[in-house]
């Protein structure tokens, strides 16, 4: 259940909402079942585990997965897990911009399924702690940076540009595009995610190369000048999300997809 599993099984959860094959609900049964419904537990990592989000995301799995199991209390352990971040005050254990993809829904996705905003608030504070307060966001470039050790005042590129990492923009656009997914339009959550989503989508179409891939290092992509799949997979998945949504103009941006 680590995060790299986790990502390839929400493609599997989609995979089953769009084409009804019972295959992909089995996979994805059969790998909850396996990891007893619970958050992946690093041994390695930072304790208590649950306040990485890499290890959390397996819930946006589970969570739908609920809703087609007639087994009960499958979601006690993850649900007694997450609640605990509630009480805890703290809002800056999101240090590196992955986790606005792996941990940001999962936060909204829990308020929705327990009507509970709490999920929604906490979520929400750790989302802007890692903006703002680690300054992770860089609001003239409307990028991320991958966590602070790549703030422009430790590292540059060769060349002496800041460094945006591929996927990392990546990972923040789809985590942003799957939270305004979940949330009302309504909630004081909405425009602060459909303004940072918008801003990064202006910032990362011209550097979009010729055969329609991105480059590892986005506003420097002569220091790697080879296309990188992972960072493109993603914006691409989030700029038609996007114009699913009606958050992007389909005549503008369709082309980009």
């Amino acid at each position: 259940s680590d995060w790299k599993s986790s990502c390839y099984m929400i493609g599997c959860i989609s995979a089953y909402r769009m084409t009804g094959k019972k295959s992909y609900l089995d996979f994805a049964l059969n790998w909850a079942n396996k990891n007893e419904w619970k958050f992946f537990v690093n041994p390695f990592g930072p304790k208590p585990y649950y306040k990485n989000a890499d290890n959390i995301a397996c819930a946006q799995i589970y969570l739908p997965l609920l809703n087609v199991v007639s087994q009960e209390n499958l979601d006690e352990f993850i649900y007694k897990e997450l609640t605990e971040t509630l009480q805890d005050g703290r809002y800056d254990y999101w240090s590196w911009c992955d986790l606005i993809h792996m941990g940001l829904p999962v936060y909204h996705m829990f308020a929705q399924r327990y009507h509970n905003p709490e999920f929604d608030e906490k979520g929400y504070q750790l989302f802007l702690n890692s903006k703002n307060e680690q300054r992770l966001y860089d609001a003239k470039e409307h990028m991320w940076y991958r966590d602070a050790d790549y703030l422009p005042e430790k590292k540059l590129t060769p060349s002496g540009k800041k460094i945006f990492w591929g996927r990392g923009q990546g990972w923040a656009l789809t985590g942003l595009v799957r939270a305004l997914e979940i949330v009302s339009k309504e909630s004081k959550y909405y425009e602060e995610y459909r303004k940072v989503y918008c801003e990064m989508v202006e910032a990362l179409i011209p550097w979009q190369q010729e055969e329609g891939m991105w480059r590892c290092s986005i506003i420097d992509p002569k220091q790697y000048d080879v296309p990188e799949t992972s960072s493109t997979v993603l914006i691409t998945y989030a700029l038609a999300k996007g114009i699913e949504l009606g958050l992007l103009n389909r005549e503008k941006y369709l082309p980009c997809v």
